[in-house]
């Protein structure tokens, strides 16, 4: 059942009924979202930087409009695996960063207002590449199903191997009292070693696929090496990312099981339902600040839904006053160019300019290091048309292959693209290699799912 939006003596517009739930479930989600704010961010975590002051009724309406208009046209159906990943910025980056910076307050109202518009056509831009045809790319190599299978469990094996030869006793399965002297003990192992990128190609992009493999394909014997294999990554380096990996992929799953599902509306219909009951419980039950609850409930609010937008608003503030990183926060092009903060890492000079600690590493995602930190809001339109094109790429590479399978095998890296630069998410975090897996996917076996 259409619903009729406008009538010019040219055009006809309707909204179907599926997007006027769309409307309504992003409008909730919106009002949720503001409401954590208020109910428990900044009443708990105003000395990490969530602070509130009143902001102007322009300002007010104009961002909230903003958070909510692009829900009229982002596709909802799940027809290319990168509306998954847009869906995921929308509502876990570009939500929150229009919301949060004018509570934040570090910036004045005409900023703050630039930043918004500015985000607007950033998260239009990036969804621009869904009016383009994909172009075809054929695979570099033609497997069969079984020699592809056995082509990862092959490179696995071999990582694996390579990660004991570095590890070898400090390999711990059981789990650790002290996680972060661990962490450090074993960090220093792997200097001058390529541990790291190994247990990254592995974490983000081997297991995860040959998981997603194994959900289509009902292979239990994929899906058990998958998990088998994180929880191993996850006794190396005390990465709690490798335990949490399969559970976001089943999560997936549970969204697009069915074929071309409304995976907007899902996603956000199961986001709507586990906050509201999340934030019903913090703000009716008394919840003491030291107790497992509280910090089970921050790390979901603060880790999860919120610290984007708050890192939105201190690289905004930072960089409206330091020099930008003109891309040199880019390992390559740091080594060609002089990046103005010396040796400390991006993460770690924000961390330190809004928490006076040293350690602090506030990795922040693509619009915020390739963005602002970069070049400012100019630097976001670059970013938004780069993120675009590495879209249609991903898009294109994967048009013959089951949108289910793509789908769940880049649940964990959109996760680290909302976290990290876009060009350490392709080079170090595993989506390149995830894109040359895809080529070599054989067609035939999973087309259809």
């Amino acid at each position: 059942m259409d619903y009729l939006l406008m009538i010019t003596n040219k055009t006809r517009i309707t909204l179907s009924s599926e997007r006027i739930i769309t409307i309504i479930l992003v409008i909730i989600y919106v009002f949720i979202t503001d409401r954590i704010y208020k109910a428990w961010l900044y009443p708990n975590f105003d000395y990490f930087g969530y602070h509130y002051k009143s902001p102007s009724l322009y300002l007010l309406i104009i961002t909230h409009l903003f958070a909510i208009l692009p829900c009229l046209w982002i596709p909802i159906k799940l027809k290319r695996p990168t509306i998954s990943i847009y869906w995921f910025v929308y509502l876990l980056l570009y939500i929150p960063s229009q919301l949060y910076p004018i509570y934040i307050g570090l910036n004045n109202n005409t900023d703050l207002l630039l930043l918004s518009i500015v985000l607007f056509f950033s998260i239009n831009i990036i969804g621009s590449t869904y009016l383009l045809q994909q172009y075809r790319i054929k695979p570099i190599i033609k497997f069969t199903d079984r020699q592809f299978n056995f082509f990862l469990i092959i490179i696995s094996v071999i990582s694996i191997l390579y990660l004991i030869n570095i590890y070898g006793r400090s390999i711990n399965f059981i789990g650790y009292k002290d996680i972060y002297t661990f962490r450090l003990k074993n960090a220093q192992l792997a200097q001058g070693t390529m541990a790291g990128y190994v247990i990254l190609a592995l974490g983000s992009s081997i297991f995860p696929i040959i998981m997603a493999r194994g959900i289509i394909d009902k292979n239990k014997f994929l899906i058990i090496f998958s998990i088998v294999g994180q929880i191993f990554l996850f006794s190396t380096q005390g990465a709690k990312s490798n335990l949490l990996a399969p559970i976001i992929l089943l999560f997936v799953y549970f969204i697009v099981y069915k074929k071309e599902s409304n995976f907007g509306n899902r996603l956000t219909k199961y986001l709507i339902i586990s906050l509201a009951l999340i934030l019903l419980i913090a703000t009716l039950i008394p919840i003491n600040n030291s107790s497992i609850a509280f910090y089970a409930i921050s790390e979901i609010f603060v880790r999860i839904f919120s610290m984007e937008g708050l890192l939105t608003a201190q690289y905004y503030s930072f960089f409206s006053e330091h020099a930008y990183t003109y891309y040199t926060h880019i390992n390559f092009i740091g080594k060609i160019f002089t990046y103005p903060y010396g040796s400390v890492p991006l993460g770690k000079v924000i961390g330190f300019e809004f928490t006076g600690n040293q350690l602090v590493n506030s990795n922040a995602s693509f619009i915020a290091t390739d963005g602002i930190a970069a070049l400012g809001l100019v630097g976001i339109f670059i970013i938004s048309f780069i993120t675009a094109a590495v879209f249609f790429i991903i898009d294109s590479i994967s048009i013959d292959l089951d949108v289910n399978y793509t789908t769940i095998a880049l649940a964990f890296i959109t996760l680290n693209l909302l976290n990290s630069s876009l060009f350490s998410t392709l080079l170090s975090g595993g989506l390149f290699l995830s894109m040359i897996i895809f080529n070599l996917t054989p067609r035939k076996e999973l087309k259809g799912g």
